[in-house]
């Protein structure tokens, strides 16, 4: 056991894959989960508000899968 109370393991395993909050981390979460191309509307991301919920949660799975992935 490691400082923090956490074994290893739990630590490896990573956060569940959430459902989207959008069209955008929508296609994100489908890509991720069936291992093909996000299907979407190229418009999809041009309307993507900077500051808004949908496309900061598809920045923060992309980050997440880059880092550490998903249980």
């Amino acid at each position: 056991m490691s400082l923090s109370g956490l074994s290893a393991t739990a630590t490896a395993v990573g956060p569940r894959l959430v459902e989207g909050r959008g069209e955008l981390s929508a296609a994100v979460t489908d890509a991720l989960r069936s291992g093909r191309p996000p299907a979407h509307d190229v418009g999809v991301v041009l309307r993507a508000d900077p500051w808004g919920e949908d496309l900061q949660h598809a920045l923060y799975l992309l980050y997440e899968l880059h880092y550490r992935g998903f249980g």
